[in-house]
């Protein structure tokens, strides 16, 4: 079984308690050496009514990857998330190779 097959499979262990949920990986993401993987789980809800759909995203850094226990930890804490209503983002600052106004 390869890297990304032994991901999907361990997030989605973790993702298991959530109906409907989907695993995706690999998702590029930048970390200047290029040896992370993003996943995402995807998982559809019903708020008030309203259809919706809930997404969690992380990130596995080459030492996680090699470690099934951090894959199974990461995704816990995503799914642990969702349940928990809890929304992360990330967004930079500046672009990259951009100075502040203070630099």
């Amino acid at each position: 079984m390869n890297i990304v097959d032994s991901v999907k499979k361990l997030v989605g262990e973790a993702a298991a308690s959530l109906p409907g949920a989907e695993v995706i990986a690999p998702l590029a993401v930048w970390d200047s050496t290029g040896t992370a993987m993003g996943v995402q789980i995807k998982a559809p809800q019903n708020r008030g009514g309203q259809p919706c759909e809930v997404v969690a995203s992380f990130v596995l850094s080459l030492d996680e990857l090699k470690n099934p226990d951090k894959i199974r930890t990461k995704a816990t804490l995503a799914v642990d998330a969702i349940k928990a209503d809890i929304q992360v983002q990330i967004k930079p600052l500046k672009p990259m190779g951009a100075k502040h106004a203070s630099d």
